[in-house]
């Protein structure tokens, strides 16, 4: 694969450099002859908002809770050790959460010695998202205006665009989901080897990056196994299934290496805890339970003033049909149901509600027009209808529901930009409607950029943290928690390069290390009483050792003495083996 880069770049690169200024010449004949003055206003608007999430990615770090705790530090382990080898940790997500998008991260960052494009990392998938939605649409013979509308739809959902700027990665899960549906769409029409080979790196690649991409998958595999059975008994086309190892085989190579380190722990290729695996599925699995977290998933979406009166109304259903609303079994850690927030602008509460009415409106859409005519739109329409729907009836089936739960619904929403323009390519007279739809869409999506909760253009006292552009970078890591800035700071400055620190943390390891890409030093779990321990027999030798679950005088390790030199602080302290 070098060989051919290196190939097309150095011995092709006159031919490859004048071909791309010739299709972007031709790019832009056509944009300023063929396109309508609402095209352009499409395309100039989506255009500033992938700059300005562009903007807003660079000027702030990762700082919201995962990626401080685990996106991020598990990279500097990885690089501390040389190795993505699993290694004792006190946070079993370091281990057993898929890796791929932070093996793209450690690599961006390698390259440039810093995290100032960790955050541009899922955007890069949302602009590829939109491609891989225009490609679909562009199968189906949509119109460029109804095209663009759905790449308008997509990058306003709210949740995508607060999450279009953090190093999470359910944004690039719902890349891959999409890129299956079109790929299984082209191996339909066109019975291409290369398209299985594709169809089998992104079903690979999405398994590697979450959890729940098996769950968005599994819908996409069922709707369009119908269809290909319908094709194998009406036409005698054996294509799928005289190609299908080349899917068994490359999704098996990508994922081995993780699945094997995972297995190696506590024989789970998924997981390497079991209880840790029992706080995310239902324990009950049965259709109340479904019907009740479907409920309590679609009210996440609903905010003020309508969350007040739904609240009442879904504990009104759910004691009238005996279900315990706050059940253990089917509520992460036991957490209890809550209406959702009036209104945030916080990535992991944020409701998508206008894509939700749009959602539901096209599946009523869909139940009311079953007799319509056959067409290339009407199938594509079917088959998006049925994989929502099922992502959803799947979704509440198997996953206890979370109070930021509508953050792992991303997958769906961005699906749903497809099933909302196949409802009004059906539609007479949507133009209107499109154009209303559009204009709220544009307004929000400003609003949710602008005051992004954890990141914000312009800091706002009800709607953002108290951060600001202009605050230096390293305190922008605390927007979440201002109150550990100081202690963060004060600890690291006791912190050198080429040195062994051993940690005692149970979340936030990544700000103590964010500045150590080029220069070397080693971060190690010690003292770790959990399943992780038995990835190494080795007890290392530390430098100094750094905690936020102990504050006391001096800590012994390994036969020697370590002394609190920062007793004064709150939340985080340090021990060095000098007073």
């Amino acid at each position: 694969m070098i060989l051919v880069c290196w190939y097309l770049i150095f011995k092709k690169k006159k031919e490859s450099f004048s071909l791309v200024i010739f299709e972007l010449k031709k790019l832009k004949t056509t944009f300023q002859n063929n396109f309508s003055k609402i095209e352009k206003g499409y395309v100039l608007i989506i255009f500033i908002f992938l700059f300005l999430l562009f903007l807003q990615g660079i000027l702030y770090p990762p700082n919201n809770w995962d990626s401080l705790t685990y996106h991020m530090s598990r990279i500097m382990f990885w690089i501390g050790n040389e190795s993505v080898n699993h290694f004792p940790s006190h946070i079993l997500r370091h281990l057993y959460q898929p890796p791929f998008a932070e093996f793209v991260i450690m690599n961006v960052n390698l390259l440039n010695g810093n995290d100032y494009f960790s955050n541009s990392v899922q955007l890069l998938f949302l602009f590829g998202s939109l491609l891989v939605v225009w490609q679909i649409l562009s199968m189906f013979d949509f119109s460029r205006k109804l095209k663009l509308f759905a790449l308008l739809l997509l990058i306003s959902i709210p949740s995508v665009i607060l999450q279009a700027t953090t190093t999470k990665n359910d944004v690039i899960t719902g890349f891959f989901v999409l890129s299956a549906i079109l790929y299984l769409f082209k191996i339909y029409r066109l019975n291409k080897k290369e398209d299985i080979i594709f169809l089998s790196f992104i079903i690979g690649l999405g398994m590697l990056t979450k959890g729940t991409a098996y769950l968005f998958f599994v819908p996409v595999f069922i709707v369009f196994g119908i269809l290909f059975l319908k094709q194998i008994l009406k036409e005698k086309n054996l294509f799928i299934i005289k190609n299908v190892h080349w899917i068994i085989v490359i999704v098996i190579a990508i994922n081995i290496g993780h699945f094997q380190r995972n297995y190696s722990l506590n024989k789970d290729i998924l997981n390497i805890d079991e209880q840790e695996a029992k706080n995310y599925s239902n324990e009950d699995l049965s259709l109340t339970t479904t019907f009740s977290n479907i409920l309590k998933n679609l009210a996440l979406h609903v905010p003020y003033p309508l969350n007040e009166p739904l609240d009442k109304i879904i504990h009104t259903i759910h004691d009238d049909l005996n279900i315990d609303i706050n059940s253990p079994q089917n509520n992460y850690l036991g957490i209890k149901y809550s209406k959702p927030y009036d209104f945030t602008t916080h990535e992991d509460y944020v409701p998508n509600f206008i894509h939700l009415l749009l959602i539901l409106g096209a599946i009523l859409f869909f139940v009311f027009h079953l007799k319509r005519k056959k067409d290339n739109k009407t199938l594509l329409y079917n088959v998006v209808t049925l994989i929502i729907v099922m992502q959803l009836l799947l979704f509440a089936f198997y996953l206890k529901w979370q109070p930021w739960h509508t953050r792992l619904h991303i997958p769906i929403f961005m699906t749903s930009s497809i099933l909302v323009v196949c409802s009004l390519a059906l539609l007479k007279r949507n133009i209107v409607i499109q154009n209303v739809i559009s204009i709220i869409l544009i307004g929000s999506t400003f609003l949710f950029i602008v005051f992004n909760n954890l990141r914000p253009l312009i800091e706002n006292g009800k709607l953002t943290k108290s951060i600001a552009l202009d605050d230096n970078r390293f305190q922008k890591y605390f927007a979440n928690q201002p109150q550990l800035y100081s202690d963060y700071k004060s600890v690291i400055k006791e912190i050198n390069a080429n040195e062994t620190i051993g940690l005692i943390m149970s979340d936030w390891e990544y700000p103590l290390f964010y500045n150590y890409y080029f220069s070397y030093i080693k971060p190690v779990a010690i003292n770790v009483n959990n399943i992780t321990s038995k990835t190494s027999s080795e007890t290392p030798e530390v430098n100094s050792i750094v905690s936020n679950t102990i504050n006391q005088a001096f800590i012994d390790y390994n036969g020697k003495r370590y002394f609190n030199i920062s007793s004064k602080n709150s939340y985080l302290w340090i021990y060095s083996l000098n007073k």
